[in-house]
């Protein structure tokens, strides 16, 4: 016991001398720190003699700058931080060492991209290895080939979900098509469903689109876990996967709403005229306003006479956002019942809702010959001390492409 007690002892006099040596060397020196240096002499000197809740939060601070103000400070004590940083990253406290795996990511610190490589594997907390393998990803280059098998090893056999996920992270910011093998098994099969998603949108990122990628986000379409089902709809959706469109419009009825919107979000660019059912009857069902008014939005971009129907039936409906977007659509379309419905609104507007639907008409640019002719004959109603004559003057002018 008493050589345990000495060493500890010896342990907490060495780093105390250490913080003295850091603190005196710049101290001599402090008139000519800039403001940016004081404060990474002090975030260094916390490290080394303060609590470990102390150090974690001033390792997290060091972190928090900027290029611009790294830029601004003297290569000796640059130095010096990267010393205390990579010394944070083997301390014996799990939290200061994730906490230091991350700041060192975030200013770009290649120096202790060595021990972020040994703590993906040997770190015992799976919330370092976590956070080591996201740092290691952000520290290296695109296409590092050893950070890449390192990445798809740790994806592929490390026991937590929580590390699997973060390795198939990092393989966004160095991976390539060697690394589609190692996802698609993640995807396919892990058991858990962060993994599975983050595997998902890591191929999508890199810019997989082969056969087996696209079967393998029709079948998590089904997936029993809601946040895959909708990685999978948002996938299919930017993919233009319109085989699935039907599956994709069974789930507008989903229990989960993420999976419900990000379904309505994938049917806007592979809808097509055997959906305007499933959507048509999604919209009488739901009661979410902005869900129905992207349901909307689906049946504008399939533009049918049945698809144009149902969104007719809208301009009616109690939620007056649905009743916008009904209108809106219709007059992107160049139908009449927009249109009219539209003029009718703006006629009788005399509150902010007219500007409300000016400036809907200007950022979503609908600008059909129809529409153009309308507000110009509304414009031609209206007084001259109209208040409202200013601002419709303006859209009708950018609509026809002047500034």
């Amino acid at each position: 016991m008493r050589r345990v007690g000495f060493l500890l002892l010896w342990v907490l006099w060495v780093g105390v001398a250490f913080a003295d040596y850091i603190y005196e060397k710049w101290r001599d020196k402090w008139d000519q720190l800039n403001i940016t240096e004081k404060a990474i002499v002090r975030n260094m000197k916390t490290c080394e003699t303060g609590t470990w809740t102390l150090k974690e939060k001033a390792v997290t601070e060091l972190g928090l700058r900027e290029k611009e103000q790294l830029a601004r400070v003297r290569p000796p004590l640059y130095e010096d931080m990267v010393k205390v940083m990579r010394a944070m990253l083997v301390f014996d406290r799990w939290r200061v060492r994730r906490a230091a795996a991350e700041a060192v990511a975030n200013i770009g610190c290649t120096q202790a991209l060595d021990l972020l490589k040994k703590m993906m594997f040997e770190d015992k907390k799976r919330e370092v290895r976590a956070e080591a393998a996201l740092a290691a990803a952000r520290l290296s280059r695109k296409g590092d080939k050893e950070i890449e098998r390192m990445l798809c090893k740790a994806l592929l056999e490390d026991g937590w979900s929580i590390v699997r996920a973060s390795a198939a992270k990092g393989l966004r910011l160095v991976g390539d098509a060697s690394a589609f093998e190692a996802l698609y098994k993640a995807a396919e099969s892990d058991s858990y469903s962060t993994v599975r998603e983050q595997a998902l949108r890591t191929l999508f990122m890199l810019g997989c689109r082969t056969e087996r990628f696209r079967k393998i986000v029709a079948g998590r379409l089904n997936d029993a876990y809601s946040r895959v089902r909708a990685a999978a709809c948002e996938i299919a959706g930017e993919i233009g996967l319109k085989a699935v469109a039907d599956k994709v419009a069974q789930l507008l009825n989903d229990k989960k709403y993420r999976v419900r919107i990000a379904a309505a979000k994938a049917l806007t660019k592979i809808a097509g005229p055997n959906q305007v059912q499933a959507v048509g009857d999604a919209l009488k069902n739901s009661d979410v306003g902005e869900f129905r008014a992207r349901l909307i939005e689906v049946l504008g971009k399939i533009a049918t006479e049945d698809a144009k129907k149902v969104v007719a039936e809208a301009i009616n409906d109690k939620d007056k956002f649905v009743r916008m977007a009904a209108m809106l659509t219709l007059c992107k379309l160049g139908d009449d019942r927009g249109i009219n419905a539209l003029k009718e609104l703006l006629e009788k507007s005399k509150s902010l809702y007219f500007f409300q639907m000016l400036h809907r008409i200007k950022t979503e640019k609908i600008n059909h010959p129809k529409v153009i002719a309308m507000l110009e004959g509304l414009l031609k109603g209206m007084g001259k001390d109209d208040w409202r004559r200013g601002d419709l003057e303006r859209v009708i002018k950018e609509l026809k492409g002047g500034k």
